[in-house]
């Protein structure tokens, strides 16, 4: 499967590749960030190869998802 995110809103030379070793119960992992390695990240992938991206579609009210209230927090 191949996965990938456009940055066309943006030209910005300050583009960092960020790289997080593995740490005890945590994947080792790489994303972008802007204008400084502190900054939001923007885009990325973990080693087990999960990626994620932002989008910018209007935001659901989550009182709009049936069964919210019903959800478990994830524990790693």
């Amino acid at each position: 499967m191949w996965a990938g995110n456009n940055e066309d809103f943006t030209f910005d030379f300050e583009t960092y590749l960020n790289v997080l070793p593995p740490a005890r119960r945590k994947f080792g992992a790489m994303f972008f960030t802007y204008g400084g390695p502190k900054n939001f990240p923007q885009g990325g992938m973990n080693e087990k190869g999960l990626f994620f991206d932002l989008n910018a579609i209007p935001e659901v009210p989550r009182a709009e998802y049936r069964d919210y209230e019903k959800r478990k927090d994830v524990q790693l």
